[in-house]
């Protein structure tokens, strides 16, 4: 029999490593008298995990959690076996990739180990005067002083993380659950571990045996408490002397469509369009396309990670030699994309690692705040990914704010939020379509506090939408530069001095899960997530179309005179100075463990539409809307379609999303941020995905991200000048032609801004802080500095328009020369 689990899923850079784990049946072990006198066991995994009703453990005070855990696989990777509240300083009982117990994110190495396969009681008190104490089997293992927890957020949860996700499931059989209002003493801890403690003490709050369950599966408790245990799905007791599950059903959170044939790495799926023809060498100060919008599935999908189409920019650097391309990652900071770099069989890879311009419509697996459509987030990155940037406060996707010394993008528009859990849309089933144009625009210097050593490339992201039109925000030209001062080798080749380079389009299909089944003959069948693409009347549909590519000449032959000017700005590009590009298809085989999915690559095919101004898919014959086969069995090389009906129950009820889960994550600006001063009170706004944003406004030269440029007076005036003109002159320019077929999207009302009186132009509105909102996430307290006095958040009144540490292998994804990048966590 085995055990049901997942197999561990390493996000790669590009691919996705699915290493399996083989789990044999485990022999009976000794068990001490605490969980023999309970003969049975609940059984915990990937697939299952409980929540309470309530916040069972008073973490803020006196607590004693004990209980005995039996561990059934060891995945390598972080797990919890408890897990309450949120950060910062949240709460939870797990293990590291090496076994190590942790005990919070203010106790991340408690120095004892997680035994394997064998039964241990582990307690773990918190006294009055915040002292920590662990003990193993009866015995101390460690203490630690000003044990501090956060006392709000998720409620307790059993087998999984405080996450939006229940992330980091752990594989185990729990037994003895008490949760005592007392720090319990070392003797008591002792007995404890040896027999189960009277139910008659009054300072029990709850004690679970995990012997059965109640009406609906829901688990309660023996003593005291109320508050019941809501499994995921339905729980399995096992017993105590041999906690072995018998389910055969497996679960992958990645690999169910892959690019090649290993059958335990390699890259995601990418439905990929090369140039015909590259574009001329005049045409590379400006990029852009309009990237179609659709919900992929009609339900939620968690830990899925697909970009919709996109490209990567690139300095062009096509006349540096290999010897040099494979020394410009040295000083990176992640140590796979440097190895890349400077493998002798790379070539010259490093010049397409060290720094582009990407970002998407898509979904990510560390969005917090998930939704059905895709979200926007751009994406700039710089010394071989050392640095990532998103938002003028976050990178791509990160849970930590972006440190002072590494900011970037600089916020230009006075009419929309930059959060940084991406950029929510209007849901809308016609397939919309976002316009996204990078010029680079010669914005006035501010680099004199750094040896005024960029160049005048002042990358600036456009965007076209039914509700916003205009610029966004800005690369600051030292962004570029920072990786030289470390790699001198860099110097001059980078995006502030040097013109753009693209070859195609892509849409990344990184991480899809599946699961998989095997019988008692063996027989092996999966199931992949519902996906789906709407199709005209023709069958066809276009994922991207008008790429087109622009000179420096394309907005004004001299635009630093004339945002000097009195003059107004021009409010559209020249038809001469652009190019259109004409995109090819591409075809690949779809594979799953090495096999092939049949049918899907026909499907999946990347096909030239409306005379290679469009690229897309193409199934004559269909209309409406199109799903891709959920259901698959084995044959000997490769995988086939089966109906529904013809698949195993376990299939047919394994679910891939869970809409309920709601995030306690906060995003929080750091406290280094109170050093720029704000123009207004705190606001907030809510979005669509469930959140609430809060944000302040600042004079444009005042916002966060300039801090480390230490601007002086003339800096200042003359970006401030600028962006008053831009903001009055672009206020509705999109700085791109509208779609040659199609609509647009639009993006959520919540993200719309007016500026507060007296501050209509010269100002932006930058995101601080982002949550679902209850009672405890109301304060907009810096993290940094927990004692400061937030304000009081007014709400403004909406516009009425409406995830590296990575491994793995270099996968060159377009045949004609759009080189692979780094994919998000």
């Amino acid at each position: 029999m085995r055990k049901l689990f997942s197999l561990r899923i390493f996000r790669m850079w590009k691919t996705v490593l699915v290493l399996p784990f083989v789990l044999t049946v485990l022999p009976v072990q000794s068990a001490p008298s605490s969980a023999a006198a309970n003969n049975m066991c609940l059984a915990l995994s990937d697939q299952q995990y409980l929540e309470a009703s309530s916040k069972l453990i008073p973490v803020s005070g006196e607590f004693t959690v004990e209980f005995d855990f039996y561990l059934t696989q060891d995945s390598k990777s972080y797990a919890e076996i408890l897990s309450q509240g949120g950060q910062p300083n949240a709460f939870y009982l797990g293990i590291t990739p090496e076994l190590g117990m942790r005990a919070g994110d203010t106790w991340i190495d408690t120095g004892a180990k997680m035994p394997y396969k064998k039964w241990t009681h582990f307690a773990l008190t918190r006294s009055t005067d915040g002292k920590g104490t662990f003990y193993v089997d009866g015995k101390l293992a460690s203490t630690i002083q000003n044990y501090q927890l956060n006392s709000a957020g998720t409620n307790t949860r059993i087998g999984a993380q405080f996450d939006s996700s229940a992330g980091e499931r752990i594989n185990g059989c729990i037994d003895n659950l008490m949760i005592w209002k007392t720090a319990r003493s070392a003797d008591e801890v002792t007995q404890d571990a040896l027999v189960a403690s009277s139910f008659t003490d009054s300072n029990l709050i709850a004690f679970y045996d995990f012997d059965s369950a109640g009406v609906g599966g829901s688990i309660e408790s023996s003593v005291g408490s109320d508050t019941s245990l809501k499994p995921l799905i339905a729980p399995e007791f096992l017993p105590s002397k041999n906690p072995v599950t018998q389910y055969l059903l497996d679960f992958f959170s990645g690999g169910a469509l892959m690019g090649t044939k290993a059958e335990t790495g390699g890259p995601g799926f990418y439905v990929s369009s090369y140039l015909q023809k590259p574009f001329p060498e005049n045409y590379q100060s400006g990029f852009g396309w309009y990237s179609t919008a659709w919900s992929i599935s009609p339900s939620q999908i968690d830990d899925f990670q697909l970009g919709l189409s996109s490209t990567w920019i690139g300095p062009d650097n096509r006349t540096v030699s290999a010897a040099t391309a494979q020394k410009l990652c040295n000083s990176g900071t992640n140590e796979w994309v440097k190895n890349a770099a400077s493998d002798p069989n790379s070539g010259t890879y490093g010049l397409y690692l060290f720094q582009t311009i990407e970002g998407s419509l898509g979904w990510w697996v560390r969005e917090h705040f998930r939704t059905v459509f895709p979200k926007y987030m751009a994406n700039v990155t710089q010394n071989c990914y050392s640095t990532e940037l998103a938002t003028p406060g976050w990178g791509f996707f990160s849970d930590e704010p972006t440190p002072r010394a590494s900011t970037g993008i600089i916020q230009i528009s006075n009419q929309i939020l930059m959060p940084p859990d991406g950029m929510t849309l209007v849901t809308d089933d016609t397939a919309p379509q976002l316009g996204v144009t990078w010029h680079a625009l010669e914005l006035p210097r501010f680099d004199r506090a750094f040896g005024s050593e960029s160049g005048d490339n002042s990358w600036t992201l456009f965007m076209n939408s039914t509700n916003f039109k205009g610029p966004l925000a800005f690369v600051a030209p030292q962004f570029w530069v920072d990786g030289s001062r470390s790699t001198p080798l860099q110097r001059d080749l980078t995006l502030d001095k040097r013109p753009g380079d693209t070859n195609g389009l892509a849409s990344e299909w990184n991480s899809i899960p599946f699961y998989r089944y095997k019988d008692s003959d063996g027989k092996v069948s999966t199931k992949i997530p519902q996906l789906q693409f709407p199709v005209d009347a023709n069958g066809d549909f276009a994922i991207s179309r008008d790429f087109t590519s622009y000179s420096n000449k394309a907005i004004s032959s001299d635009l630093k005179a004339a945002l000097a000017s009195t003059a107004n700005l021009p409010t559209m590009t020249s038809t001469q100075e652009s190019s259109a590009g004409v995109l090819g298809g591409s075809s690949s085989k779809v594979y799953q463990e090495g096999k092939t999915l049949v049918g899907v690559a026909e499907t999946l095919t990347a096909k030239s539409l409306d005379k290679g101004n469009a690229y897309g898919f193409s199934v004559p014959g269909k209309s409406g809307m199109v799903t891709l086969p959920q259901y698959f069995v084995d044959a000997k090389s490769s995988r086939t379609e089966i109906s529904e009906s013809e698949a195993p129950d376990a299939l047919k009820k394994a679910s891939f999303g869970d809409p309920t889960n709601t995030s306690s994550f906060v995003y929080q600006y750091p406290s280094w941020w109170d050093a720029s001063p704000a123009a207004s009170e705190d606001f907030t706004t809510q979005l669509n995905d469930g959140s609430t944003a809060v944000y302040r406004w600042y004079k444009f030269v005042d916002q966060p991200a300039f801090q480390r440029f230490e601007l002086n007076e003339s800096e200042k005036s003359n970006l401030q000048n600028a962006v008053i003109k831009m903001q009055k002159d672009w206020a509705n320019t999109a700085m791109m032609a509208d779609p040659s077929k199609g609509s647009l999207v639009a993006f959520d009302s919540g993200l719309l801004t007016s500026p507060p009186p007296g501050l209509e132009f010269g100002y932006v509105p930058i995101v601080i802080k982002q949550f679902v909102a209850d009672d405890s996430t109301s304060t907009t307290t810096p993290a940094a500095t927990p004692a400061s006095t937030p304000k009081t958040a007014p709400t403004s009144t909406p516009n009425p328009l409406v995830v590296i540490a990575v491994l793995g292998a270099i996968v060159l994804v377009l045949a004609l020369g759009l080189k692979a990048r780094k994919s998000k966590k």
